[in-house]
């Protein structure tokens, strides 16, 4: 509605409100000492929380109650200039940033790569879910997967030493080149033909979309269960 506030302005809003339920509980109870907030942080649609409270890092705000007040991305509103048929996928790389970030904070590197009751490690799905959303933006931009691509779907099995904001940083810049991908899409194409692996399965652009969304959801669930168990 013009001259009605913008998502942003609103999302500030819910900001402001969370952060004075907390001025008397944090007045008794000093947050932790401020780090540094890890660069790949910085690309969150959330990343005005730091500043609006003084918290220097977003993975902090999960210690913070009322925290949960505030709507996940899909709640958000719409994002400026991308059509509504395309906004999902968004959204559903923001969550998973968001999600992965809150689940990880607290791990060490040994604790990111168990694999508690054999399960995979929370490092595995979060390497797969960066590996698969690059193959799969691949295809729906209609070519086939490059030699380096296939190494790294071969290699994404074998256990790492990263820490969590190594990886996190590494799924940051796969979500960020799929939105460039998606942000220059026009809608219109959504149903043009698109084929996947050797077999040149057929799917649509709508599709792969669809799936790259439920697939990434699917494993953040997976790698949040896992960092629960390895923290016990």
């Amino acid at each position: 509605m013009p001259g009605g506030p913008s998502p942003g302005s609103h999302n500030r809003q819910l900001v402001s409100v969370a952060f004075q339920l907390n001025e008397s509980f944090l007045s008794s109870n000093p947050p932790a000492p401020q780090v540094p907030c890890p660069e790949f942080l910085q690309n969150l649609d959330v990343a005005h929380f730091h500043e609006a409270s003084g918290v220097a890092c977003l993975t902090q705000l999960g210690d913070i109650p009322y925290m949960s007040s505030l709507p996940e991305p899909w709640l958000r509103g719409p994002i400026e200039g991308v059509p509504p048929f395309l906004a999902p996928i968004l959204y559903t790389f923001q969550h998973a940033r968001e999600d992965l970030a809150k689940y990880t904070r607290e791990l060490t590197p040994a604790q990111m790569w168990a694999r508690p009751h054999g399960f995979g490690s929370v490092g595995f799905h979060i390497r797969h879910i960066a590996g698969s959303t690059d193959r799969l933006m691949t295809y729906l931009q209609g070519r086939e997967l490059s030699a380096g691509q296939m190494a790294a779907l071969r290699a994404e099995e074998t256990a790492g030493s990263e820490g969590a904001g190594e990886l996190l940083a590494e799924l940051d810049a796969a979500f960020a080149s799929a939105e460039t991908i998606v942000r220059a899409l026009d809608p219109e194409r959504l149903a043009e033909s698109r084929y996947v692996g050797r077999k040149r399965l057929p799917t649509t652009v709508v599709g792969l979309l669809t799936h790259i969304a439920e697939h990434i959801q699917r494993h953040v669930g997976q790698a949040i269960s896992a960092a629960k168990l390895a923290s016990i």
